[in-house]
């Protein structure tokens, strides 16, 4: 969908403003009270929040209003947002983004090259214009493998078949979205004319049809389980080769051909009977490494998954590159990495449509995960994508929020140490991996001992000054849960104040500009003033610039470049701000964020990195920053993050 051509470009709700919306459109109106209560955030973050969602239910010609004492609400038609939150598919409103897109599909359709000027015509906007989306075509492109070559006829894109195979499938993913099964069932009912304009021009309707036909047959003749995944994207790849077959675009298989699995010629025989054609050899071969992969990330029992546990290194390589983690954390990340390994190993990578929700909300997950993956290529050869890095970081993510600080809480009842006890029991069955009850006490004695921990919950009013407390029922009812989830949400996301992370900035090492420069030069900037002062070592710049290759540490307007450890010899924040925006690989951004960190900061990495993903969620607070005209306003500005 597209935005207004006058309109700012709008970026993605986050799971709390969803979460907002939706207690909006549930209950008609609502109250700071009850957002505080839903996501356990201050006065503060909510106001940030509503202003997000205001600009953003604008698309939809829905206004959000805000009057005191009345409530908080919606005006204006609201079943067209209401749909798109019940589908979950909150839109982006960009047209650079799907112009870039479009670009990009025009030119693999397209055999011949094609000249800027046919190119400009055809989209309706200037040579300048479109010089700047192809910038994000070649970022696009260079993820693949594939270049975009200009020569004196014309543009053209340069990639093997199998190269525009894949980037085929992934503007299929990017247009239609993920949620192919739902499609499935909307061409079964309503026929080819529910395929978009966009997708139709890389295969038709008929053909996609025929696929799923024939992929139900040989899922009922192989018995082979599929996940969703896996039968969406055999899907989908087959109906591209079978278009390019009969374009006469035919993959070249380079390696030594494998002997085809039983599963493969059930699947081949199919596919041949229900298009009445044959299928070359080497295409064979390439739907040979699909079944591959379907069937090594396979685990049919327990005692399958302890032997393939077992039988393999990739447990005792993670023990041995993780700085830390738990035994849960290594068998998660086996699991996934055995068959992971495997299916790079054949050429086939995963997509994932959640990766810069990953990056941007789990910051030090992901960048934990960054180096993870350089110890991978090291021991294995294979290098891991921006999407592979996001799945591995899930677990990393997991890991960290099992071992984040419990809740310490008093317990104060009034009504005698029965239902003192019963009310102890129903919290700790409650909220068992979140909060410890330190100890249960009378009102009395609550007051003649000062209060150590980070909450009280009483069933009576009580003043103490300072000191977090909720009141609840005896029993613990519904109201009381929320209440107590509430302060859990509030006090694992706003725990933090900026004193550990704003200790690690120095204005000496913060630099604005407005003139262009490249990605590389920003880091040799940096990392140049930070060795010169003695906080990092020689090779730390070609060391970051190698990191960044390997994943992008771009998130929105912000780059994330991190320094490997071993480079550091005093933690420090460094920061490059350009009002021109700097392209950064496959991204434009105005703010660079340079982490120089070591071990000096394991005691407060939950607060540094919980202050600074505060800072990287909000939108408002990064254009103030990207616009600021003096290092002074840069700090100031960097203490607003605390929520």
């Amino acid at each position: 969908m597209k935005a207004n051509s006058g309109r700012e470009e709008v970026s993605e709700m986050n799971n709390d403003e969803i979460k907002i919306i939706e207690a909006i459109l549930n209950s008609s109106k609502v109250h700071y009270s009850d957002i505080a209560n839903l996501i356990g955030k201050s006065r503060k973050t909510i106001a940030k929040y509503l202003d997000n969602i205001a600009d953003y239910v604008e698309h939809f010609d829905v206004s959000l209003i805000r009057k005191r004492n009345v409530g908080i609400y919606f005006e204006g038609n609201i079943s067209k947002l209401s749909e798109s939150i019940q589908e979950n598919n909150i839109l982006k409103f960009n047209i650079p983004k799907q112009r870039s897109l479009d670009l990009l599909t025009e030119l693999l359709i397209t055999n011949k090259a094609i000249t800027v000027q046919e190119l400009a015509d055809k989209f309706f906007i200037s040579r300048s214009t479109l010089e700047n989306n192809l910038k994000a075509v070649k970022g696009f492109l260079n993820k693949f493998g594939a270049s975009l070559l200009t020569t004196k006829e014309g543009i053209v894109i340069v990639a093997s078949e199998r190269e525009k195979r894949r980037l085929m499938y992934e503007l299929i993913s990017l247009y239609w979205g993920d949620d192919y099964l739902n499609k499935e069932q909307k061409l079964q009912m309503k026929g080819a004319q529910d395929v978009s304009t966009n997708i139709n021009v890389f295969f038709s309707p008929e053909t996609l049809i025929k696929v799923l036909n024939a992929l139900n047959q040989f899922k009922q003749i192989s018995g082979l389980k599929m996940s969703d995944y896996e039968y969406q994207s055999l899907a989908i790849h087959l109906t591209i080769a079978i278009e390019r077959i009969k374009r006469n675009e035919v993959i070249k298989f380079s390696s030594q051909n494998s002997v085809l699995e039983k599963n493969t010629l059930i699947l081949i025989k199919v596919i041949e009977k229900e298009f009445g054609i044959k299928l070359p050899k080497d295409e064979k071969q390439y739907l040979n490494i699909h079944i591959l992969t379907i069937q090594s990330s396979l685990t049919t029992s327990k005692q399958d998954e302890d032997k393939q546990l077992k039988n393999n290194n990739v447990s005792l390589f993670l023990t041995a590159s993780l700085k830390q983690f738990d035994s849960t954390l290594i068998k998660n990340l086996t699991i996934h990495l055995i068959p992971a390994l495997k299916r790079l190993s054949l050429g086939l990578t995963i997509r994932n449509p959640y990766t810069s929700k990953i990056k941007k909300y789990f910051t030090r997950a992901y960048n934990e995960v960054v180096d993870l993956g350089i110890k991978i290529k090291n021991a294995y050869g294979i290098s891991l994508n921006d999407d592979e890095l996001a799945y591995i970081a899930l677990h990393i993510e997991a890991f960290n929020e099992r071992n984040n600080k419990v809740m310490t809480v008093a317990l104060v009842c009034s009504t005698g140490l029965g239902t003192a006890r019963l009310l102890e029991q129903r919290i700790k069955k409650q909220f068992s991996n979140q909060i410890k009850i330190s100890r249960v006490v009378s009102v009395q004695e609550i007051k003649e001992r000062p209060v150590s921990e980070d909450l009280v919950i009483s069933t009576i009013n009580i003043k103490l000054p300072n000191v977090p407390l909720i009141v609840v029922s005896p029993f613990l009812d519904e109201n009381g849960i929320r209440k107590i989830n509430g302060v859990i949400s509030k006090f694992n996301n706003c725990k933090t104040k900026p004193e550990a992370f704003m200790s690690l900035i120095n204005p000496k090492y913060i630099f604005l500009n407005d003139k262009k420069i490249t990605r590389n030069r920003v880091i040799k900037k940096l990392t140049d003033a930070l060795y010169k002062d003695g906080f990092v070592r020689t090779g730390i710049g070609q060391a970051a610039i190698k990191r960044g290759e390997m994943a992008s540490t771009a998130i929105n307007i912000v780059a994330v470049p991190h320094a490997p450890i071993r480079y550091v010899n005093k933690s420090v924040i460094a920061i490059y701000i350009d009002k021109k925006k700097i392209e950064w690989q496959d991204k434009m951004v105005k703010i660079v964020f340079f982490l120089a960190l070591n071990q000096e900061i394991k005691p407060h990495i939950e607060e540094i990195y919980s202050y600074f993903d505060n800072i990287l969620e909000d939108k408002k607070l990064l254009k103030r920053i990207s616009e600021s005209n003096s290092v002074e306003e840069v700090i100031a500005l960097l203490r607003e993050g605390e929520c």
